[in-house]
């Protein structure tokens, strides 16, 4: 999970408020789900220190704060998690901590969860993958087996997307008179089929992280 770290961590199964569900575009507000809550852990100032926020233990020169809010990541229907954008923290306080995020992102708990046990790995996930999100193409611009794109859309491509710190993950914008959006809708993840991307080249857009099906896209400008 790049970019989700370091981080003090808890695992809960738990049902997210209507706030929550929006923030990960989920629904059903009933349903339990296998939630990470992160309370990110920030670099002390040089001159503050940590303004009122905890040392980190054995980390010198970092700091968190347990008492603000969390950003919770909730399990999909694939089996990956869908995580909010790192803007606001939306999640309750931190509480029971039962595992960290390193600097990469690499989750590790503090003891083995009772009841659990470790999953064999899941169908995408032998795809090259970024925050959940599979890298569709090969590097000769063809996709890669498995995959499908379905539906359409068009519109300038550009710049990174916030839901994932891949590289090739660009966002894409409906224009103007679009049907199949409201203009200046926002997808993506979306990957182009080549680095170098021109007026007409194809992207794949991501619908959810794990899912093998992408919208077709035409890019129509940067």
């Amino acid at each position: 999970m790049i970019g989700w770290g370091p981080a003090f961590v808890s695992i809960s199964v738990r049902r997210l408020d209507a706030t929550e569900l929006t923030a990960v575009g989920l629904r059903n507000p009933a349903r339990p789900r296998c939630v990470v809550s992160f309370a990110l852990e920030v670099r002390a100032d040089p001159r503050t220190g940590c303004d009122g926020a905890a040392a980190v233990p054995g980390r010198p020169g970092w700091c968190i704060d347990r008492t603000g809010g969390t950003f919770a990541c909730a399990i999909n229907p694939f089996g990956a998690y869908n995580c909010p954008l790192i803007h606001e923290a939306l999640g309750p306080r931190l509480r029971n901590k039962n595992a960290t995020t390193d600097e990469r992102g690499v989750l590790k708990l503090d003891a083995r969860l009772k009841g659990t046990r470790a999953t064999r790995p899941l169908a995408w996930q032998r795809y090259p993958h970024r925050d959940g999100f599979i890298e569709p193409w090969t590097r000769a611009g063809k996709l890669r087996p498995g995959l499908s794109l379905a539906g359409s859309g068009h519109g300038p491509c550009g710049g990174g997307h916030e839901e994932t710190f891949g590289k090739s993950g660009v966002r894409c914008i409906a224009p103007a008179g679009a049907t199949f959006a409201p203009a200046g809708a926002i997808f993506g993840p979306c990957y182009p089929s080549r680095r170098d991307f021109r007026r007409g080249d194809l992207a794949a857009c991501a619908k959810w992280p794990g899912d093998t099906s992408f919208v077709r896209w035409t890019i129509s400008g940067r």
